[in-house]
């Protein structure tokens, strides 16, 4: 078992070897740590130390981010240039489901890897947003390949793009909140 350390201060956690002089998120000197019960197995912190889902869920927001900016100045642009930035814009529409359907899945591993069971709150509301957001980009990839670029899909999509934005934004603020959990065992 790994020894872990605690920032009084910022909850910062860090293992005991790797820790130097000073907190690394908060600067305070090392006497501001304590020792931190984080008595895990070593197969349960090797999983979490990979960071599979923090890592899956940047593609599905990269994509998302191509779904919004690009098709608008895509349409209206000059070719070549506006007809690349379709292109663009049609690869992250049409990738962005699949993307989403891996962070989802990597979210459910993570959390019952991190909590040994997917019934705490936070979890519970982590996966209704999460599925609100896979539900959104099938429905923005749909709205795509029944009417492609056209002037209201575009903005369909961009404005279906915009809510499936806010609830990335709600899923990554109540991750980093959880980034550091993981009951011991």
């Amino acid at each position: 078992m790994t020894n872990y350390l605690r920032c009084r201060a910022c909850d910062f956690l860090a293992e005991e070897g790797a820790l130097g002089d000073v907190c690394p998120a908060c600067g305070l000197p090392r006497t501001v740590f304590e020792p931190y019960p984080k008595q895990i197995s070593e197969r349960r912190r090797s999983l979490a130390g990979r960071h599979f889902h923090p890592i899956g869920v940047h593609l599905p927001q990269v994509l998302l981010l191509g779904c919004i900016l690009l098709p608008i100045p895509g349409r209206f642009l000059p070719a070549p240039l506006g007809a690349e930035l379709l292109v663009l814009a049609k690869w992250s529409v049409l990738l962005m489901p699949f993307a989403a359907l891996l962070a989802f899945i990597t979210g459910l591993v993570d959390g019952r890897l991190r909590f040994k069971k997917l019934e705490t709150p936070l979890l519970r509301s982590k996966m209704r947003v999460g599925a609100a957001f896979l539900a959104l980009t099938v429905v923005i990839s749909v709205v795509y390949l029944v009417a492609g670029f056209g002037t209201a899909s575009t903005w369909i999509i961009v404005a279906l793009g915009l809510v499936a934005g806010r609830c990335a934004f709600y899923l990554g603020r109540t991750g980093a909140s959880m980034f550091n959990c993981i009951l011991p065992g």
